[in-house]
């Protein structure tokens, strides 16, 4: 009876023992992640990837995970690591977003990983790499028929995988794109209008394709026959215009055959010249002006010059030193053999001379300089700034922060690792190596209430300061032509009258009517996002007041 019992025991425990096994090998995940699709494609050509991450959390308690976006490239130590923290709430589902920078110059792969406690089981179709597109340049509608795409798009536009409608609400989510195409039958909320409006101010050109004889959207006023409709918005454009590239068309037609058999012969533009003006017009919207990238990392610090003949002179007696002095001291104390802890006390001592004199020589404080340009339109709010920053230092420089809502561009950094809070995105002092030149970029758009208050009373013209900045100089043209200039810098919140001048100094800019340009030393709307210990900021805002 009792190994009876005993066996009935064995077999209940092996029963359950592979219950729990079976249990085990297919429990669920506690949290998924799934990477969600962007308005565009992942790969962007020299502009940071934005991306949204839908996570879920399935237990009964919070949960703490970790995003980690990686950039980096085949052969190279540059490197970009973000983590990106979430807390999950029970049985609840939140969506993060991140902007990841770029590296100028660099190959870039885009992974993700995620990270959570111990025991935790995530499951995501995150763990994959992309690799950066240096021939992308835009997106467009996937409304457009592929004849469309093959003979005016070619490559470089890419339609996007998901319908207008659900295109994201978030501006960042159009970071690298200079074209972005619609058709006018495209539903655009107003969301979504704002979004593309903010890309535009960054730099991106928005076009708005008519098809035929689609009825013109309103939005755009009033149809002017044989014209599009352009309006600047910061640094871009948003464009609406007729088009007659459709299958209907005898024209289109015979332009899409000359157009495949030159294409075939390598004389792929020429199928152009001949074409409908309405086409040609078409073409100048498509053709994109590289200008538009200069102003990417353009400020360079010059690099001090090393003290040739100071090191000349300490290796010089470093050498007498360390051989003869040193050879003649041990033999005259019969203590040679001394010689194998001289030789390495001298050299220790030798290079803490030259480190110092390389400090000396350039001192303990980083430098920086920035120039940014920022367009101001005061009648909606809507400010647009870029810039190019540059720093050296002999040492670190420690945090750098930035807002969320920043285009970072890096020229040369360091391993760079950030951090995302509510507010910042906080990039290590890795980010800039020790006596070495590093440059980066960025670019941001958005609705401010900072302003220059213009008020005009018998031909004159008052102003006062509201940029919460210093001006240094300041001129205006008033709606009829008349130039106006600052006569002294102007504190924030300072009130001064305007001197008339004839016209605007030898080489300046030109100032469009009901505009301004004021010159600021501070940053203002846009920062360099580091404590640079001795920092030259200037700053150009070519203000609409009216």
């Amino acid at each position: 009876m009792k190994y009876f019992l005993l066996l009935i025991f064995s077999a209940a425990a092996l029963f359950l023992n592979a219950a729990e096994t079976v249990k085990v090998k297919n429990q669920l995940p506690h949290i998924t992640v799934n990477v969600l699709p962007s308005a565009g494609p992942d790969n962007f050509n020299k502009g940071p990837v934005f991306k949204i991450f839908r996570c879920t959390n399935h237990t009964l308690t919070p949960q703490k995970i970790e995003i980690i976006i990686e950039e980096k490239g085949y052969s190279t130590k540059e490197r970009c690591e973000i983590v990106y923290p979430l807390l999950l709430l029970p049985l609840s589902t939140s969506e993060g977003a991140v902007l990841v920078p770029n590296i100028i110059n660099l190959n870039n792969q885009i992974g993700f990983k995620v990270r959570a406690g111990n025991g935790i089981r995530v499951k995501s179709n995150a763990g994959s790499y992309t690799y950066t597109s240096w021939r992308h340049y835009g997106i467009a509608s996937p409304s457009f028929k592929p004849d469309f795409f093959e003979y005016l798009f070619g490559e470089g536009i890419d339609k996007t995988p998901q319908p207008v409608k659900e295109w994201s609400t978030d501006s960042r989510a159009y970071a690298g794109n200079s074209l972005i195409v619609l058709n006018s039958e495209d539903p655009l909320t107003p969301a979504l209008r704002e979004a593309l409006r903010l890309a535009a101010a960054r730099g991106s050109r928005v076009l708005v394709l008519v098809m035929g004889d689609d009825p013109w959207p309103s939005y755009a006023g009033t149809e002017k026959n044989g014209k599009a409709f352009e309006e600047k918005i910061g640094f871009g454009s948003w464009v609406v215009l007729r088009t007659f590239a459709t299958e209907n068309n005898p024209d289109w037609k015979k332009f899409v055959k000359q157009k495949h058999h030159l294409a075939q012969g390598g004389k792929y533009r020429a199928g152009y010249t001949n074409f409908k003006w309405q086409e040609k017009l078409l073409m100048r919207y498509l053709t994109l002006d590289k200008r538009n990238n200069d102003w990417i990392c353009k400020v360079k610090l010059p690099q001090p010059p090393i003290p040739i003949g100071r090191l000349t002179l300490i290796m010089v007696c470093f050498v007498i030193i360390i051989g003869p002095v040193n050879l003649l001291v041990l033999k005259k104390h019969h203590a040679e053999l001394w010689g194998i802890v001289t030789i390495p006390l001298l050299s220790l001592l030798f290079t803490g001379v030259v480190i110092g004199c390389v400090f000396i020589f350039e001192g303990f404080s980083s430098h920086g300089k920035g120039e940014v340009e920022t367009l101001l339109d005061q009648r909606s709010g809507l400010a647009a700034s870029r810039g190019g920053f540059a720093v050296y230092a002999p040492g670190g420089v420690g945090e750098f922060r930035f807002s969320p809502d920043d285009l970072l561009y890096f020229d040369n950094p360091g391993k760079v690792r950030g951090e995302v809070t509510k507010n910042d995105y906080i990039y290590s002092g890795a980010l800039v190596r020790a006596r070495m030149n590093f440059s980066y970029s960025a670019a941001r758009s958005g609705f401010i209430s900072e302003k220059i208050a213009v008020t005009e009373k018998n031909g004159q013209f008052e102003i006062v300061n509201g940029l919460g900045v210093p001006v240094s100089s300041f001129y205006l043209r008033a709606a009829g032509g008349g130039f106006f200039k600052l006569a002294a810098p102007l504190v924030p919140g300072g009130r001064a009258l305007l001197k008339s001048i004839p016209r605007l100094p030898g080489g300046a800019k030109e100032i469009e009517k009901g505009c301004y340009r004021a010159t600021v030393a501070e940053p203002f709307f846009i920062t360099p996002g580091g404590k640079i210990d001795k920092y030259e900021h200037r700053q150009t805002v070519y203000g609409r007041w009216r």
